[in-house]
């Protein structure tokens, strides 16, 4: 299990079947994650690849999800033996399996090969979306519009720090934080991570107050992160997710298949890509800071970002399984 919240919107919509999740905790990080276990589910934590290995190979799925970027897939499906394999994320190599393969971008990663048996989903409509953004998006509409009703003290700027945030979107948030200072915006950091006490010392070397930061909760980041008016991350799901709901972001991707992803939402004007830090972060972080003053926290805005996504990612990927296994699946 690698991306809490995606293995968590998926399992949600298969639900009543019953399933086995294996939490994976590397590196002596503690994530307080609110799994618990019913007569058709299980979910355990395990410490390395061997207790991970044995485990798959005492329970022998029918179908195998897998959704970490760092597991050997190939050694997982191998000790396994699932009927079909699902792979979540693009850095998985192909197994030698009938699998089926679901990416948020546009085109193959390349880990993964086009062979005959598999089955493939690609395009951000199959991106898989946690219930729990749902939940919040149909709270609140258009979080964007509300916010534009009066003209805030302050500018909230969020930050998706994961299990710690790159040293880009780091730098970026920190510029944004200084010069939205210089502006007399009173800043607001909103900060979602999973090692507090880590990330108040990120922030701090970046020049962020910590007394004008508040911490998402780890079970429940969004809660907070709602609320920004610009939310800063690497990419990825959480550019999905901040789209979804309505938050513009400024990216800073690193990975292949962030910058596809962010490229995209980018494209349906959902944010803005971030430079490598250089000459032209200021000009392009203050462009960011005068639209976001303008366009989401001006009383005056005439428009806001319209979310690209309908949230229904977790839903399609769910039918798409299903269908395979069945062998109802066609070409697509």
């Amino acid at each position: 299990m690698g991306h809490y919240t995606r293995t968590r919107a998926l399992l949600g919509a298969l639900t009543p079947s019953s399933f086995t999740v294996f939490r994976l905790n590397t590196g002596g990080k503690r994530r307080d994650v609110s799994l618990e276990s019913s007569e058709s589910s299980w979910f355990q934590s395990v410490s390395d690849e061997v207790s991970l290995k044995d485990l798959l190979q005492e329970s022998r799925p029918d179908v195998l999800i897998l959704d970490a970027a760092d597991l050997d897939s190939d050694l997982m499906v191998s000790t396994a033996r699932p009927s079909w394999t699902v792979l979540l994320s693009p850095l998985l190599r192909t197994p030698e399996s009938p699998t089926i393969h679901i990416h948020r971008g546009d085109h193959l990663p390349a880990p993964w090969k086009l062979q005959p048996g598999n089955v493939y989903a690609l395009g951000l409509d199959y991106a898989i979306v946690s219930k729990r953004v749902l939940r919040h998006r149909k709270q609140v509409a258009n979080p964007i519009i509300a916010r534009t009703t009066s003209r805030q003290s302050r500018i909230r700027i969020g930050l998706a720090a994961g299990s710690s945030p790159s040293v880009d979107a780091l730098y970026n948030f920190g510029l944004l934080w200084k010069s939205a200072e210089l502006r007399g915006e009173q800043p607001q950091a909103l900060v979602s991570g999973l090692d507090h006490s880590s990330l108040a010392q990120d922030l701090d070397s970046v020049g962020v107050s910590l007394s004008q930061t508040q911490f998402a909760g780890t079970n429940d980041p969004w809660h907070l992160l709602k609320g920004a008016d610009i939310l800063v991350t690497a990419g990825g799901q959480s550019l999905i997710e901040a789209s979804v709901i309505g938050i513009p972001f400024a990216a800073a991707p690193a990975l292949p298949a962030q910058v596809e992803v962010a490229q995209r939402l980018e494209d349906l004007g959902a944010g803005r890509i971030l430079p490598i830090p250089g000459p032209d972060s200021r000009r392009v972080v203050n462009e960011i800071l005068d639209w976001v003053c303008s366009e989401v926290v001006s009383p005056t805005a005439s428009k806001a970002p319209t979310p690209p996504l309908d949230g229904k990612g977790a839903w399609r990927a769910t039918r798409l399984i299903r269908k395979t296994v069945l062998g109802l699946a066609g070409s697509r």
